[in-house]
């Protein structure tokens, strides 16, 4: 009786062990399935980093071409048309006579014969144009007469103003060449009487006067 006991106590120890076992292994495998998907679930995972896309921009465009400058308008010149300068009407020249030696007839300035100590015109007064003949023919004739000047050969271009008190003053404006001639005629001016015909104007006479040897 003892001996069916235990073999009945061994055999339901091996039905007891084929059920234990597989579920013992089956309990730990869904332990440690349970565990590692519990210890795994609270562990943050880092996302893999995004790549960086760089963005490359085109060019900027080219500065739009400076607008080309005019080139400055020539400036218009304006011509100032000038009025012609009215002509003052001149008086006739009248005849004169010059304190020298007689001469016969008239010269090419209407010069009449003088008698030593003649006289030169009255009134009226002469135009500038007149005038200068006048003066010419005054200061030839001087030279004419004057012994250092007489006989030498010159041309002189002189310009002659008359003072208030009608004496002649001249200065050399192109010279003969030869400074005492320059210098005699300078004195032959100073010298001469005064002027019995006034200037038309305080005015300033341009002339030439030469010199020649007597035939």
């Amino acid at each position: 009786m003892i001996a069916r006991d235990d073999e009945f106590d061994e055999d339901r120890k091996a039905r007891i062990m084929r059920v234990a076992v597989p579920a013992a292994i089956l309990a730990g495998v869904v332990g440690a399935v349970w565990y590692f998907l519990h210890d795994t679930a609270g562990i943050r995972r880092e996302a893999p980093p995004l790549p960086t896309l760089t963005a490359t921009l085109p060019p900027p465009p080219p500065p739009p071409p400076k607008p080309k400058e005019k080139p400055p308008e020539p400036e218009k010149k304006i011509e100032e048309v000038q009025k012609p300068t009215p002509t003052p009407k001149l008086d006739a020249p009248r005849p004169v006579t010059i304190n020298g030696p007689a001469q016969a007839g008239a010269d090419a300035f209407n010069i009449g014969a003088g008698e030593g100590g003649g006289s030169v015109g009255t009134g009226g007064g002469f135009g500038a144009e007149n005038y200068e003949r006048y003066l010419t023919s005054t200061v030839q004739s001087a030279i004419e007469r004057d012994d250092r000047l007489n006989h030498a050969v010159f041309r002189v271009q002189i310009a002659a103003r008359v003072d208030q008190n009608r004496r002649l003053h001249i200065r050399i404006l192109q010279s003969s060449g030869d400074p005492k001639i320059d210098s005699d005629l300078i004195s032959l001016a100073d010298s001469m009487p005064a002027l019995e015909e006034e200037p038309p104007g305080p005015l300033e006479f341009r002339f030439a006067v030469s010199g020649r040897r007597p035939a």
